[in-house]
């Protein structure tokens, strides 16, 4: 093991020494109980002695290097106290922030010419150490676009900055990857290029010179709000004719799948452009998405080939390429939302894997989102009036039945499930099928309740029957293809 090495004499005290010796233990795992700090004295600086808590107020900066250092010092303090104002939680906040801090790993480029230093920068994703997308793309296009070094006064910088804090996770909002909305940025609008070659193969040939840096600086800047919408559709204020743009939106981020986002992210930027894409267009289009990997990727379970990224990306950059050309938009949407139509799985092919795809109970939870997204669906198609919010699962035959011999695949499956507001399903209990069937009669017209009053009793045949008939409406009406 290295032997640590601690310049401060304010850390010369026996708690503090114990509190390093306590980290580096549960960092490392290292329960060794002689282990120590080996304390030295070394000649402080006048940047260690501002950098001291409380700052020394008679130590003035001497150097650029410890002006740098005093303004990154009250930067961080004034951000740090901002953050903890946000929160309701600041004490969880603060540890996080700690213990990202001792996760970093600091790579120290000392050069007298910038401009190697910035090739010595971009060299370390070859030699040992792999540089994320986002490191080497902010330091390719910062040095195309270099500053005065004043800070206050770096627009580019600033525009940077700006970008990344609209990716950065909130107490309302989660992170969202900066690499992967890079990658999805640059298949939006330049060639198709696999994840491992961005930045050797698109960043670095496309953008030589200071005029396409600043595009495509200002292009990120643009774009990323609009991926986090896309992402994360709830960060966004919708209007009311984009309501079903954003419930497709809700319904793909509930499915997991990432490989339409170039094409999304190409779509919001139509939508928000000057010249409109026409609201039509948009939902038409996300329905499509929605309803196809719907049919294909969840219920089906069918593999995506490559082939399906590089389509969409393929349309993304043809919608960017169109401008403001509404027809040459709708002629690029029409041929995506035939292509993928196109690729549907068969009637029988669905109505099988849908019968077998989707089980919940309070135990068995780890597709719960997926039902309650299936379950709302079918409710608006059979009560549109009726509010989605705030509504429970219930099994009509009930959980209780498991414990006296009723089949999983029976009290769990879609077929013996509603969705119904929280005093009906508390209401319903574990009440016998009789007594359901009374209450839903009197209660259950908002809901959808289809297939359940019309039989005398509840059995596993019911069941079966419910979820088959649940099936072919799901493929007849709720996600047919074509529209």
């Amino acid at each position: 093991m290295q032997s640590s090495v601690i310049s401060s004499r304010h850390w010369e005290s026996e708690t503090l020494r114990r509190a390093c010796t306590d980290i580096l233990r549960k960092r490392t795992g290292i329960t060794n109980a002689n282990l120590r700090f080996k304390l030295k004295w070394h000649h402080r600086s006048s940047a260690r002695r501002y950098s001291d808590t409380p700052p020394d107020p008679t130590v003035q900066p001497a150097t650029e290097e410890e002006v740098a250092l005093s303004k990154a010092l009250d930067a961080l303090a004034r951000r740090v106290a901002e953050e903890v104002d946000k929160r309701q939680s600041p004490l969880d906040w603060l540890l996080e922030l700690r213990d990202r801090l001792l996760g970093l790993r600091v790579i120290w480029i000392e050069h007298s010419n910038e401009d190697d230093a910035y090739v010595i920068f971009e060299t370390l994703n070859s030699r040992g150490k792999d540089l994320e997308v986002v490191d080497l793309l902010k330091n390719h296009l910062l040095n195309r676009l270099r500053g005065t070094g004043n800070s206050a006064a770096d627009t580019s910088r600033t525009k940077w900055d700006k970008m990344r804090n609209e990716l950065e996770a909130s107490d309302t909002r989660r992170r969202v990857d900066p690499n992967r909305f890079i990658l999805h940025w640059w298949l939006s609008q330049e060639d198709y290029v696999a994840e491992r070659k961005l930045f050797p193969e698109g960043v670095k040939k496309k953008i030589k010179s200071k005029a396409q840096a600043r595009t495509h600086l200002d292009s990120l800047v643009r774009d990323a709000p609009l991926y986090r919408a896309v992402i994360e559709p709830t960060s966004r204020i919708w209007p009311m004719e984009e309501i079903p743009a954003r419930r497709s939106l809700e319904a793909l981020a509930v499915f997991g799948i990432v490989q339409p986002a170039p094409l999304l992210l190409s779509i919001m930027r139509a939508r928000t452009d000057s010249t409109k894409l026409g609201a039509a267009q948009l939902i038409k289009t996300l329905q499509v998405v929605e309803r196809f990997h719907f049919q294909h990727t969840i219920v089906s379970q069918l593999r995506s080939s490559g082939g399906v990224s590089e389509m969409y990306a393929k349309a993304a950059r043809e919608l960017h390429a169109a401008g403001s050309d509404q027809q040459a938009r709708a002629d690029v949407l029409k041929e995506i939302r035939g292509k993928l139509i196109a690729r549907r799985p068969d009637r029988e092919q669905f109505i099988l894997s849908f019968e077998e795809r989707f089980f919940f109970t309070n135990e068995h939870t780890r597709d719960s989102k997926l039902v309650r997204y299936v379950l709302e669906a079918f409710l608006r198609e059979a009560s549109p009036a009726t509010a989605t919010n705030d509504l429970a699962i219930e099994h009509i035959m009930p959980q209780s039945e498991l414990r006296r011999g009723a089949a999983f695949e029976t009290v769990a499956s879609l077929g013996n499930l509603l969705l119904v507001n929280q005093a009906l399903n508390e209401k319903l209990g574990s009440k016998a099928f009789a007594e359901k069937k009374r209450i839903l009669a009197d209660e259950g017209s908002s809901y959808d309740i289809g297939g359940v009053l019309d039989v005398e009793e509840w059995t596993g045949a019911q069941v079966v029957m419910r979820t088959r008939l649940l099936a072919e409406r799901a493929y007849d009406q709720i996600w047919k293809l074509p529209l």
